[in-house]
């Protein structure tokens, strides 16, 4: 057994006492038969408190046909059927929109039957939107999970927006970040709240409609709620004299940056909103895969510049190597010495670049990089957006000293050590090893499978950390390396997969490493 399975024994024991029945059903389920996932193990501990409030009910749920395997998906129908009891889980059951069991594709409506059994007057003012009542798709199920989280945590917000026509004709990406920041800010169970700023911030102007800049002002404004340290820092801006009127469009490019400098340079945040909107720099952009996208710079030192220019030839150069659709509809690029490194960046397209750096074009394509690649560990993320400079920019940035280790493997295990002894795992980032190895490594294997094999399993690692496909399958020390050879060596062709694996085991684990 592994250090997880006695729990996972124990769980079936208690199932076993209750309903040998559903025990029998359970254990002859071909998922059952190999080693338990974390998805699996959590379905199994779900079914034994199931099973301790109804013991008719649990077998039937197990015959389900979201039951015959198990994702990450699956378990959250199963924690949201373990709050429901007695009566009103079987009243669920029989409903008619899961008439024939419930699909993996349900997990909404599953949410939504049981927000009607228990709040039913919340449940209707949730199906008066036209896209819930006509039945609820893949691409509406995490827009929908976001609406009724809102109902029940903060419902005086929610009616505020539920009149608004970008709630009412459906949720887009931008509008559901909105809804889930807006709670943020006032919902009842959490620990700080602020129903009033939040109510006030949804009758701003910028709010009448919503595209990405709205949403990354929401999320600044929701970050600068949440900064610790006591001050009411949402409250003083909100009450700057440029922003009592309310947040318009050109002002919420200023406010999406606002956030940015809140861990270093708190003094910053009056000196932007002093520049006022007309110091932003804005360009439209129409890319062949996203479709519209919207670029701007604000500088603190005002002057021409052509860090503009250069931000659109990162983003279209970016999008079209990697064949996928650029990830954010908003870019933008504040200019001043906001943190401690020389720039900064990440998945929110929201980006930093010291003044000294303003032209560089490696610094704006290494962060318009970090737009894609996001993820843990570091040296996947580090490498990811320095190989992308390289093919973006043209261009490589040697300053990165390694000194903690030869390989990847113990790059991975220096993190290990120091999480486990409680230790920041800062040092790893800062030593320039997860730029230069990860780096290396995708470099290494672009030249050995050539352009084209080399950019599709590139693209496939994207897509499928992006997605946690392999939640279940790459959720350790090693989750990097799970991920590279699912995307480089499984899903790839026979012969780019025969190349690919020694590139990686040598980079990953040294030179003359034997599997």
């Amino acid at each position: 057994m592994t250090n997880d399975e006695p729990e996972v024994a124990l769980q079936l024991r208690i199932l076993a006492s209750h309903t040998p029945a559903a025990l029998w059903d359970l254990v002859h389920k071909p998922w059952m038969q190999d080693d338990l996932s974390k998805s699996e193990q959590q379905a199994i501990f779900f079914l034994s408190l199931i099973a301790s409030s109804d013991q008719k009910l649990v077998q039937r749920i197990i015959g389900m046909p979201f039951f015959i395997t198990i994702e990450l998906e699956d378990t959250s129908i199963l924690q949201t059927l373990s709050a429901v009891h007695g009566e009103d889980l079987r009243w669920l059951l029989d409903h008619p929109s899961v008439a024939g069991g419930i699909t993996d594709d349900q997990m909404a409506t599953v949410a939504l039957l049981r927000l009607e059994r228990r709040r039913p007057e919340i449940a209707a003012a949730v199906m008066t939107l036209p896209w819930v009542r006509d039945g609820i798709d893949a691409s509406e199920e995490n827009p929908v999970l976001k609406l009724l989280e809102l109902a029940l945590d903060s419902r005086q917000v929610f009616q505020a927006v539920a009149t608004r026509r970008w709630v009412r004709d459906g949720l887009n990406p931008d509008e559901t970040v909105v809804l889930g920041r807006l709670r943020g800010i006032s919902g009842t169970t959490l620990a700080k709240r602020d129903q009033a700023a939040a109510l006030r911030i949804i009758n701003m102007p910028f709010l009448e409609s919503v595209d990405g800049m709205d949403a990354a002002a929401v999320v600044s404004l929701h970050r600068l709620f949440w900064e610790p340290g006591g001050e009411d820092y949402l409250g003083n801006v909100l009450s700057h004299p440029s922003l009592r009127s309310g947040i318009t469009d050109d002002q919420a490019m200023v406010v999406a940056v606002l956030g940015l400098v809140m861990k270093d340079r708190p003094d910053l945040l009056n000196t932007l909103l002093d520049l006022g909107p007309d110091a932003v720099e804005k360009r439209v952009i129409q890319l062949p895969l996203r479709g519209k996208v919207t670029l701007s710079v604000l500088n603190i030192r005002p002057g021409i510049y052509s860090t503009l220019d250069k931000l659109e030839q990162m983003v279209r150069a970016q999008e079209e190597f990697m064949g996928v659709s650029f990830p954010r509809s908003y870019v933008g690029l504040l200019v001043a010495n906001a943190t401690e490194a020389s720039g900064g960046g990440g998945g929110t397209g929201l980006l930093t670049i010291d003044p000294g750096w303003a032209e560089s074009t490696y610094f704006i394509a290494h962060e318009v990089a970090h737009i894609y690649w996001t993820f843990f560990p570091s040296w996947i993320a580090e490498g990811g957006a320095d190989f992308m400079t390289t093919v973006s920019a043209g261009t490589q940035f040697e300053t990165h000293q390694c000194n903690l280790s030869d390989n990847l493997f113990g790059l991975d295990q220096l993190y290990s050590d120091l999480s486990e002894r409680g230790q920041s795992t800062g040092i790893i980032r800062q030593s320039g090893c997860a730029y230069t190895l990860g780096r290396g490594l995708f470099l290494d294997l672009h030249e050995t499978l050539g352009y084209e094999a080399f950019r599709q399993g590139f693209a496939t690692l994207y897509t499928s950390m992006r997605d946690q496909e392999h939640f279940d399958r790459c959720n350790d020390q090693e989750r990097g390396l799970c991920y590279l050879r699912a995307a480089l060596i499984t899903s790839a062709a026979p012969t780019s997969a025969a190349l690919a694996q020694p590139v990686i085991d040598n980079w990953y684990h040294g030179p003359g490493w034997v599997r």
